[in-house]
């Protein structure tokens, strides 16, 4: 089974810098034409279907990216939700919540903040995630749309069997990567391409 991972597009909240989860920011101008910019190496791909979460972010770019592929639409592939960190920049996060410890370089706190999604919890989303598309047939050749996030520690379970974080696997906005589940082993067959962006 083939399935591609693509980042959505960029949004206000990534224009701004701030911690997104849930919030449900649009597509920014440039994020329109960044997931326009996925028909193409989309199309070489033959694919059968695509699936998203029910964030806007996510489900506007998936529309954009392969407008002609059936649409599966699940909170199952919503991005990690940052409890109180959300709509916040990490100045703002660094200024407000003084307690919360020490931030990793990509913003994470060592410890979920308030409100947030338990990790254990997330992890098991993941890890039905990774089973759902395990079980497609070997032919099967779909399209992922989802969120920095989730996307970054769906590949480290997937790649590492790394289900905490810190996760490895950094994405840019409308990346695109490529897995394989082949013979009960999943191959990362590229990561993070964004040749397709040079122009936006």
């Amino acid at each position: 089974m083939l399935l591609l991972l693509a980042r959505h597009g960029e949004t206000e909240g990534n224009r701004d810098k701030r911690f997104q989860g849930h919030m449900d920011f649009p597509l920014t101008p440039r994020g329109c034409i960044q997931a326009k910019s996925l028909r193409p190496p989309l199309a070489g791909f033959n694919l059968q279907s695509a699936f998203t979460s029910d964030l806007r972010r996510a489900r506007e770019t998936a529309r954009l990216a392969a407008p002609s592929l059936p649409l599966h639409i699940h909170p199952l592939f919503r991005e990690y939700s940052f409890g109180v960190l959300e709509g916040l920049t990490l100045p703002e996060v660094r200024a407000r919540y003084p307690g919360l410890g020490r931030l990793h370089h990509r913003g994470y706190p060592d410890q979920p903040p308030p409100g947030a999604e338990e990790i254990a919890c997330f992890a098991r989303r993941l890890k039905v995630c990774r089973d759902y598309f395990a079980g497609f047939s070997r032919e099967a050749r779909c399209l992922l749309v989802g969120h920095g996030r989730f996307l970054n520690a769906f590949l480290t379970l997937l790649i590492a069997g790394q289900e905490a974080p810190p996760y490895r696997f950094p994405i840019a906005n409308a990346a695109l990567s490529a897995l394989e589940f082949k013979r009960g082993r999943t191959e990362l067959l590229f990561f993070n391409d964004i040749c397709h962006l040079e122009n936006s």
